[in-house]
This record gives C-alpha cells, structure tokens and sequence, in this order.
C-alpha cells in the first residue's frame, strides 16, 4: 500500500512538472514575439 502511495506521488509529481514546464515554455515563446 505504501508503494502504490509514493507512486501515485511520483505520478502526480510527473504530471504536474511537465504540466508547468509545458507552461512556462508556452510563455517563453510568447515573450520573444
């Protein structure tokens, strides 16, 4: 059950990290118009 927990962390981790670099990148671009 702990496993699945820290998992499900790293998981979530993933998601939202790629979920912000994915923004910032977005507003990178933006910024060199």
């Amino acid at each position: 059950n702990k496993i699945s927990t820290q998992t499900g962390i790293g998981t979530t981790i993933a998601i939202v990290g790629v979920a912000i670099y994915s923004l910032i990148k977005a507003n990178m671009e933006e910024q060199k118009r």
